[in-house]
C-alpha cells in the first residue's frame, strides 16, 4: 500500500504535466486502488485526468435485494439488504454510497446514512472501505484494482431510522469514459416511515444535458432503458471493425430481429453477422478477440478498446449449472473464450441470478482433466471450485493416489490418529491425544502432571515435562508470571498484574501503553472534531481518535505543569521511529581514491555525513511521516555534495495485527536518484541485533539517463539502521557483477530532539 500511493502521486504528476487526449485510453485507471478520498464528498473526478463524464444513460444496473433475492423500495431497521452492481460493459473503477435524501428524494448534501458490511465477498468483486489516512468510512466504497469487472454487489444494513436513502454511484470504463453521481430509481429506498412518500420522476435521469432543460419545466420526461447496442461505446466498435478487416469477409448486415436458418451457429455482433468456423471456414471471430483483443494463443483477430454485445440466438439445452455460463452455453472447439468473455457473458444472460463463482482463465481446462482421469489405483476423480481431486482407493493416498497408505496397518495406541510420514523409518507418526505421549502414544501421563493448562511432554531424556502456556512458568507450570516485576510502567502508575499481561493506570498528565507519553492532543483539529461527536462515534471503528486527540476525547487527564510545549509531539504510529530521531554526525574515510556511499560511491579520499531523523508537523489530513536528510560533503573538495531528502512512512493498515510493522523510505537526491526503500521494522525481541531496527530494500530506482553510471550503481543492494551504545549503526549491503560488498556507518548524536 505504502509504494502505490507514493508512485500513484508520480504518476500524477506525470499526467498533469502532459496533454490529456480524450481518446487515448490508458490500459487501466490512474486510481489503480480506490479513488481518491478528496472525491469522496464531491463523488466527482479530476477533470484534468479523466475529462468530463458520459452524458448518456449509464449502461449498468443498480438495485437493492433483500435477503431473498427480491427487488425492495424501502427498507426495514436493522436487516441486511444487497446493493448490487450489473454491467452492460466493462467497468474498472467505482465509488458507491448511500446518500441522506428528502421526501421528495432531493440529496442532501454529502450527508450519508446507514453502513456497508465487509465480508468475504469484498475481495471478490474488489471492493473496499473509503480510505482518507487512518480514518476508514464504512458508507463509501471504491475499488481495490483496476481490472476490468462486471458485477459489484455489497451487503447494506441501516442500524437507525435515516430518512429515504439513494445509493448514488460514480463508476468508470476507462479513465476518460466514466459516469458520475448516478442515482437510478431501483437504487433509491424508501425510509419506514416514509414509505408512502412520493418523489418527482426527473430526478433519476441521469442525461445530464436533459437535466440542464428539465430545471426549468414542470413537463416528466421518462427515460428509455438502454440496450448495449444503443451506447456510444459500441459505436466505435462498429468502425473499428469495418476498418481492420484485413481480408474479405463474407458480411451480411442484417437486424436484430433476423436469424440464419442455424442460429446456434451465429454471433450477432450488433447487427453485424458472421458465419462461426463450425459452418464454414471463411472467418474465426471470437468474443474474447472482440472485447479483449489478441493475446498470445490465440487467432489474431480485430482489436476492439471496448467490449461488444454478444447473443447467441437459439442455447443449447444442457443442463444449467449456476455461476457457470459455459455448461449452458458450450463454445465450439475451436473458439477462444477468455476470462472477460465468461464474465460478459454471464452478466448478461444470469441476470439477477449471478453467483459468485467466477471463471478463471483455465477452468475449461481443469473442466476437462477428470476426463484424462489422473488418479490412479482405482481412485475417483471429481470436480470442485475448479480444480480436480482424487477419492483414493482403501490403501492408497496422495494427491494422485500413487503412494501407498502406511496408515492401514500401524500401531497408534490411546485413540491416537495416524498420518504417513515419510521421515519416519515405518512409514507413518501418530498425533497424540492431549494426556498421552511418546511415539505411539503408548504412555499416558499422570492427570495432575501439568497444571494450568500445560500439556506433558516427553524430553529427550525420556522423562515426561510440562510446555507451560504463556504466563505460566514452573516445573508443573504451577507458577503464574508477575509481569509487574519487569518495571515497565513509567512516571508514577500503578502495575495490575494480569494473566500473561499487565496494564498501567496512569497518573494525571500522563497517557500510553506504559504511561510514557504526556496526555496530550497531537492534531490541533482534535477539539472540533470532539464537538462533532468523533471521539464516540468512530471509537468502535478506529482507536484514531483515542491514541491522537486523548486530551480533548476524555482518555486522560491533562495536566498543565508548565512543561515546554513547543516541540512536535510525534504521532503514536510512528513511535516504532523514535530510536531514529536526531542529528547523527559520522566521518567516512575511503581508499583507492574513493569512499563507500549508499547506493553510489563518493569521489575523493574522506567525507563529512550528516543524517537527520525529525518529527513533522501532524497535518490533519494524508499519511504521517517523519522527516530524513543526509548530507555528504567531501573534504578533498567542498564542492563535491550528495544531498538526500525524503520522508519515512510506516504502513497504518495490515491484514493481520500480529504481523510485522513495515516502513518505506522516499528520497530525492541532487545526483539524479529518486529512490524508494520499503522493509520491516523489528523490536529487540525479534531483531537479530538485540535492538530496534529498520530494514529497507530498494523497490523502486529512477536515474536520470545522463546520470546514471553502471560501473557506480550496484544491481542489488539494501540496508539497515538500529542502535547500539547510544550510536546509530547504518549496515549495507551491495552486489556489482557477482561480488558483494559490506560495510557499515557509525554515527554519533549531534543534537537530540524532543518527541514526547
Amino acid at each position: 500500500m505504502i509504494i502505490l500511493s507514493i508512485l500513484s502521486l508520480l504518476t500524477f504528476d506525470l499526467v498533469i504535466g502532459s496533454d490529456l487526449d480524450a481518446n487515448h485510453f490508458f490500459k487501466g485507471l490512474y486510481e489503480t486502488s480506490g479513488f481518491h478520498c478528496y472525491s469522496r464528498d464531491s463523488m466527482r473526478l479530476p477533470r484534468h485526468l479523466h475529462g468530463r463524464p458520459q452524458t448518456t444513460d449509464p449502461p449498468f444496473d443498480l438495485s437493492v435485494f433483500d435477503a431473498s433475492g427480491k427487488r425492495v423500495e424501502s427498507y426495514e431497521i436493522g436487516k441486511v439488504y444487497t446493493v448490487k452492481l450489473e454491467a452492460y460493459v466493462h467497468f474498472r473503477g467505482l465509488m458507491l454510497q448511500p446518500r441522506l435524501c428528502t421526501q421528495s428524494g432531493a440529496i442532501i448534501g454529502s450527508l450519508r446514512g446507514g453502513k456497508f458490511i465487509e465480508d468475504e465477498q469484498f475481495e471478490t468483486h474488489g471492493l473496499m472501505f473509503h480510505q482518507c489516512g487512518r480514518l476508514v468510512t464504512n458508507d463509501s466504497l471504491t475499488h481495490t484494482g483496476d481490472d476490468k469487472k462486471f458485477l459489484a454487489e455489497a451487503k447494506w444494513q441501516a442500524t437507525r431510522d435515516v430518512g429515504n436513502v439513494q445509493f448514488v454511484a460514480t463508476i468508470a470504463t476507462e479513465n476518460v469514459v466514466y459516469w458520475e453521481k448516478w442515482r437510478p430509481r431501483h437504487a433509491f429506498l424508501k425510509g419506514p416511515y416514509q414509505k408512502y412518500s412520493t418523489q418527482n420522476p426527473n430526478i433519476f435521469i441521469y442525461n445530464l444535458e436533459k437535466d440542464i432543460e428539465q430545471r426549468t419545466s414542470e413537463k416528466v420526461v421518462t427515460s428509455e432503458p438502454v440496450l448495449p447496442s444503443q451506447h456510444p461505446l459500441f459505436e466505435e466498435q462498429r468502425e473499428i471493425l469495418k476498418a481492420k478487416m484485413v481480408t474479405p469477409l463474407p458480411v451480411t448486415v442484417a437486424s436484430l430481429a433476423e436469424t440464419s436458418e442455424n442460429s446456434d451457429d451465429v454471433f450477432d455482433f450488433d447487427g453485424l453477422t458472421f458465419e462461426s468456423p463450425a459452418t464454414a471456414n471463411k472467418i474465426q471471430v471470437t468474443a474474447a478477440s472482440m472485447m479483449m483483443g489478441d493475446k498470445a494463443g490465440s487467432t489474431r483477430a480485430p482489436e476492439i478498446s471496448h467490449s461488444s454485445k454478444f447473443l447467441i440466438e437459439k442455447p443449447s439445452e444442457s443442463t444449467f449449472m449456476m455461476g457457470r455460463m459455459f455448461k449452458k452455453f458450450a463454445p465450439l472447439n475451436d473458439t477462444v473464450l477468455q476470462e472477460d468473455d465468461l464474465k460478459f457473458l454471464n452478466s448478461h444472460v444470469h441476470h439477477r441470478m449471478l453467483q459468485h463463482d467466477f471463471v478463471d482463465n483455465n477452468d475449461l481446462e481443469m473442466e476437462e482433466k477428470c476426463q484424462d482421469n489422473p488418479c490412479q489405483n482405482g481412485g475417483r476423480c471429481s470436480m470442485s471450485k475448479g480444480k480436480s481431486t482424487c477419492q483414493c482407493n482403501p490403501g492408497y493416498v496422495g494427491a494422485n493416489c500413487t503412494e501407498i497408505d502406511k496408515c492401514l496397518d500401524n500401531e497408534c495406541d490411546n485413540n491416537s490418529t495416524c498420518f504417513n510420514d515419510k521421515r519416519s523409518p515405518v512409514g507413518y507418526s501418530c498425533k497424540c491425544q492431549n494426556g498421552t505421549v511418546g511415539k505411539l502414544c503408548e504412555i499416558e501421563c499422570p492427570k495432575d502432571q501439568c497444571e494450568n493448562g500445560g500439556q506433558c511432554y516427553l524430553n529427550t531424556f525420556g522423562k515426561i515435562g510440562c510446555k507451560c502456556v504463556p504466563g505460566t512458568t514452573g516445573r508443573r507450570c504451577e507458577r503464574e508470571i508477575n509481569e509487574c516485576g519487569w518495571n515497565s510502567c513509567k512516571n508514577g502508575a500503578k502495575c495490575v498484574d494480569l494473566f500473561n499481561d499487565y496494564r498501567c493506570d496512569c497518573a494525571d498528565g500522563w497517557m500510553g501503553r506504559n504511561c510514557e507519553r504526556p496526555c496530550q492532543d497531537i492534531y490541533g483539529s482534535c477539539r472540533v472534531w470532539k464537538r462533532e461527536g468523533q471521539c464516540q462515534e468512530m471509537r468502535n471503528a478506529t482507536d484514531f481518535f483515542d491514541l491522537n486527540c486523548a486530551a480533548s476525547c476524555g482518555v486522560c487527564v491533562k495536566v498543565d505543569n508548565g512543561t515546554d510545549e513547543s516541540y512536535l509531539p510525534l504521532q503514536p504510529i510512528l513511535m516504532p521511529f523514535a530510536f531514529l530521531l536526531g542529528e547523527w554526525e559520522s566521518t567516512i574515510k575511503g581508499w583507492n581514491n574513493h569512499t563507500t556511499d549508499y547506493p553510489a560511491d563518493m569521489d575523493g579520499m574522506i567525507y563529512n555525513e550528516t543524517i537527520t531523523f525529525s518529527v513533522a508537523p501532524s497535518l490533519s489530513f494524508g499519511t504521517p511521516f517523519v522527516n530524513y536528510t543526509a548530507t555528504m560533503t567531501s573534504l578533498d573538495d567542498p564542492s563535491n555534495i550528495h544531498q538526500y531528502n525524503g520522508f519515512l512512512t510506516i504502513q497504518q493498515y495490515k491484514d493481520n495485527e500480529n504481523s510485522t510493522d513495515r516502513g518505506a523510505l522516499t528520497t530525492v537526491s541532487n545526483t539524479g536518484l529518486i529512490m524508494i526503500e520499503e522493509g520491516d521494522i523489528l523490536d529487540e525481541k525479534s531483531s537479530s541485533e538485540g535492538a530496534p531496527t529498520l530494514m529497507l530494500t530498494p523497490t523502486y530506482q529512477f536515474y536520470k539517463s545522463e546520470t546514471k553510471n553502471p560501473a557506480r550503481h550496484p544491481e542489488r543492494s539494501k540496508r539497515w539502521f538500529t542502535v547500539k551504545n547510544k550510536r546509530l549503526m547504518q549496515y549495507m549491503v551491495r552486489e556489482f557483477k557477482g561480488r558483494t560488498h559490506k560495510f557499515t556507518k557509525i554515527y554519533k548524536k549531534k543534537t537530540e530532539f524532543k518527541y514526547l
